[in-house]
């Protein structure tokens, strides 16, 4: 989530904004880094979106990065990770 937030925002851990002009929406974001990622290591004909026949590799997530103030996108709790379908780590184990 500190990716995204950082796509987001431009900002260092220290404060600095930089490149403010190649800021990205969330959505943005959000689609380089699952998208993005998938097509980088040349998997995007696996897994570059949840759809019949892709992997299901996702993250449920405590809040809507959409909804959460750009600067606290980080702070976003993740509840579970689930890879081809099955969940392989949830905060309450």
């Amino acid at each position: 989530m500190l990716a995204v937030q950082t796509m987001v925002t431009r900002r260092t851990a220290d404060g600095r904004v930089l490149g403010a002009d190649q800021r990205l929406t969330v959505a943005q974001a959000l689609e380089v880094y699952t998208a993005g990622s998938a097509h980088a290591t040349g998997e995007s004909h696996l897994k570059d979106r949840l759809a019949p026949g892709m992997l299901a590799d996702f993250v449920v997530l405590g809040a809507s990065p959409f909804d959460t103030d750009p600067d606290g996108i980080s702070e976003i709790p993740v509840h579970s990770t689930w890879v081809g379908c099955r969940q392989v780590w949830s905060a309450d184990s």
